[in-house]
């Protein structure tokens, strides 16, 4: 018979080497290391590949089909319809080579735009300090609020109008901005002409009337751009803001703009230019405007065929 001593000194001898096994097995390879923290945890964010987009050869009319006085006004393959500022007479010959330059100077200027938006993008919101409580502002594309929202609560002009078609967009808007008493939620876009529109209820990005036509989801609509302008009396008090991010309905705005007397009456004109392939000539269009845009206005600042802004001159 062991002795009691013996027995504990034995059970204890059996404890320590079965912790000596157990911690051998479990910490293998486990032995801490010297960790390196960079200076930066956060992935830098890579550069946009450069954009590719081949624009449709253009060509002006050969003779002013329309009449004295009038712009020409020419069809698009999606149904709409734009001005044609390249034909006859109403560029000059400077400012037409002023185009061409800027056309070809696309695919070098944009990957620099895209850097210089990523590095300045609040400037689109917070460049506007000349809104006063009564100040007019139209959002045109108010899609989530984002934009609606950083310019309102800066400035908080008397009437900030927004116009946003899409009905599931719509709501969230009107419910986003429940409490602004100066913000007025429309549910309809602008463009050319009146017209409705169908979109797949599940939509949940942006949503472009120039995409090919589908006769089922939900229903949109869209007003002529005068007509809208008459609606809030354009001519009667001015709009010191419109912001355009309307997946296209910004060359609509702008030729409505540039051919009648309302261009008077918008003291700023900031607009996003989408290129898109049912819109005719987004490039070439966006260059005639550079130069029309200087007669009555001048640049405060500008992405280049990103984002810009134009004041009153």
């Amino acid at each position: 018979m062991m002795e009691p001593l013996q027995m504990r000194i034995t059970s204890l001898v059996c404890f320590v080497f079965g912790l000596v096994i157990y911690f051998n097995m479990t910490h293998k390879n486990i032995t801490p290391k010297e960790t390196h923290v960079e200076e930066s945890y956060i992935t830098p964010r890579q550069p946009k590949p450069k954009e590719v987009y081949a624009e449709e050869s253009y060509e002006p009319l050969q003779s002013m089909d329309h009449y004295p006085n009038t712009f020409p006004v020419r069809h698009c393959g999606s149904n709409q319809t734009y001005v044609d500022f390249g034909s006859g007479d109403i560029l000059t010959d400077e400012q037409k080579a002023n185009v061409e330059k800027c056309f070809s100077s696309y695919m070098d200027v944009i990957q620099d735009s895209y850097d210089a938006e990523l590095i300045d993008r609040n400037i689109r919101y917070t460049s506007h300090s000349y809104l006063t409580q009564q100040s007019v502002v139209i959002e045109a594309g108010g899609h989530r609020g984002i934009d609606t929202g950083e310019i309102n609560s800066r400035f908080r002009p008397g009437y900030y109008y927004v116009l946003e078609p899409v009905p599931s967009f719509y709501n969230l808007l009107v419910q986003k901005f429940n409490e602004s008493k100066n913000v007025v939620v429309f549910n309809f876009g602008i463009d050319s002409s009146d017209g409705t529109f169908h979109i797949q209820e599940s939509s949940n990005d942006a949503v472009s009337i120039f995409a090919p036509r589908n006769e089922t989801g939900e229903k949109i609509y869209i007003v002529d751009t005068t007509k809208f302008f008459e609606k809030i009396s354009v001519r009667s008090r001015d709009v010191d803001l419109i912001t355009m991010d309307c997946e296209g309905c910004e060359y609509a705005v702008l030729d409505r703009l540039l051919t009648t007397d309302y261009i008077r009456h918008f003291r700023n004109i900031q607009f996003q230019p989408h290129r898109i392939d049912r819109i005719c000539f987004p490039l070439r269009r966006y260059c005639w405007y550079q130069e029309l845009l200087r007669k009555t206005h001048k640049l405060s600042f500008q992405f280049k065929f990103l984002w810009e802004n134009w004041k009153q001159l």
